[in-house]
């Protein structure tokens, strides 16, 4: 999608979806009177509802291969009769090693904060992504980060920090001072890295 309001900040900021680069459907989220979810069927573009959230779903134009991609994003509003949407978080996400558990929105927040620690040196953390390192001993966090510019190791270092006191989940905070998960770890990938991923599942079966 595309940023049409560049001037909000990360936390607000919502992508216009761009049809020409693939099939979109979206598919309704919600519980039913059990509170359990219900199982709902894709809609259309033009079928999304204002404020309501979705899990996205896209058709390659290519090679028509569907993906069910389980990012959960939210329509804060439309421009030019495409909605806007705002990212929520992965569906089924959870970061565990011991007894800990945090999910996507847990770890949103986390970057969330720590990337605070980037707007004096008019950074900003562009996308993110993580996973666990169970090989190490203790197993950590592995935070991936795409920034807009160049930090210094002491910053980096400084938003690492953050990051781990941010999961206040109490089994991970418990596991941290017994040692039995390591400190976490902060990587930064080359600009553009997502949006290459991107086009490399986008494109599947184009060829």
């Amino acid at each position: 999608g595309v940023n049409v309001n560049p001037k909000l900040p990360p936390e607000l900021v919502t992508y216009a979806v761009l049809p020409i680069i693939a099939y979109f459907e979206f598919i309704p989220l919600g519980e039913n009177l059990n509170g359990m979810e219900k199982a709902n069927s894709p809609v259309g573009l033009t079928e999304v509802k204002l404020g309501e959230e979705y899990e996205i779903l896209i058709t390659n134009f290519a090679g028509l291969y569907r993906y069910r991609l389980g990012d959960v994003v939210k329509v804060k509003g439309f421009h030019n009769g495409t909605p806007e949407l705002q990212f929520v978080c992965r569906r089924n996400l959870l970061l565990s090693i011991n007894i800990d558990k945090n999910t996507e929105k847990d770890l949103q927040l986390a970057v969330e904060a720590a990337s605070k620690r980037l707007v004096d040196e008019k950074l900003e953390v562009v996308d993110f992504t993580s996973q666990v390192n169970v090989s190490a001993d203790p197993g950590h966090y592995v935070i991936f980060w795409e920034l807009s510019g160049e930090a210094t190791d002491e910053m980096l270092q400084d938003c690492c920090n953050c990051l781990d006191s941010s999961f206040i989940d109490a089994g991970y905070v418990s596991s941290r001072k017994v040692n039995a998960i390591g400190a976490l770890e902060l990587r930064i990938v080359k600009r553009g890295t997502f949006h290459k991923i991107l086009d490399h599942f986008v494109g599947l079966g184009g060829a």
